[in-house]
């Protein structure tokens, strides 16, 4: 019985906690957040939602794969990683104002296919597969966000 209590000790001193860099990065993607929420200001419109809907989703899985390559990869965490990732992010961020109007699409989309790529890179340097979310690791997701790049409103937005 004795054992058990040590065992429980010693892994209450392995806990990792998250680090600062990691906080940052979190304290990007709140901002992050906090600009997409100006898409439903005023009166929003079923459009507005969709719009809200999608970006959002980008904006998470961006977040999360590079969340979970910090979780992952613990004290292996590569600093620049990180970096690159928050400054993606931060372009995301900042390319929602106007993206109603179609004037920044094109930037928050080819940002979004470039984090994925990196983020999807991470994890086959690592030569790790994550079983319980395979999305963060695959970009097959960025297709019809590549193809928008080039496409024309309306479709542009339905891509």
């Amino acid at each position: 019985m004795g054992d058990v209590g040590v065992e429980s000790a010693e892994a209450d001193e392995k806990e990792r906690h998250a680090t600062w860099l990691e906080l940052f990065f979190d304290l990007i993607a709140v901002a992050g957040v906090s600009q997409l929420a100006h898409l439903l200001h005023g009166e929003p419109r079923a459009g507005d939602f969709a719009y809200y809907a999608v970006l959002f989703c980008a904006f998470w899985m961006t977040w999360t794969c590079f969340t979970l390559y910090g979780n992952v990869a613990a004290d292996g965490t590569r600093t620049r990683i990180l970096l690159a990732g928050m400054f993606g992010m931060a372009v995301m961020a900042a390319a929602v104002q106007g993206v109603r109007e179609g004037r920044h699409m094109q930037a928050f989309a080819v940002v979004y296919v470039l984090m994925r790529i990196l983020g999807s890179r991470v994890w086959q340097a690592r030569g790790q597969v994550l079983l319980d979310w395979p999305t963060a690791q695959f970009t097959l997701g960025v297709v019809p966000w590549t193809i928008s790049i080039w496409a024309d409103a309306p479709a542009r937005f339905w891509l």
